[in-house]
């Protein structure tokens, strides 16, 4: 695992980014974030900045949001390009997030 690549978020307010950032990430990364709030509280989630590859099915680099705790939770969507995930209230009080980039071409993140 990379510097800043994944971790356990737990306070009220927080944030994370992709390693380096605002410089160009990392080829070949896999960072997991589990953020995790009382068990009656809900995850507010938005993005301020995000540039990763692009690709219409994002299978080069991506970002992913599941409910839950793990990569096997209901997906939320799968992210690339430029055009920022729109903001989004998890359903529980855990959100999963999986960052990827490929063997190539890297942005800010």
């Amino acid at each position: 695992e990379k510097p800043g690549c994944g971790r356990l978020l737990t306070e009220a307010f927080g944030e994370f980014s992709s390693p380096l950032h605002p410089e160009s990430y990392s080829t070949n990364l896999n960072s997991e974030w589990v953020i995790r709030v009382p068990p009656d509280d809900r995850i507010d989630i938005k993005f301020e900045h995000f540039e990763l590859e692009n690709h219409e099915n994002c299978i080069y680099d991506f970002l992913e949001i599941r409910e839950g705790d793990s990569a096997t939770g209901p997906l939320v969507g799968r992210y690339c390009g430029r055009q920022k995930p729109p903001r989004y209230l998890s359903s529980s009080n855990k959100l999963y997030i999986n960052f990827r980039s490929d063997y190539s071409v890297s942005h800010s993140g």
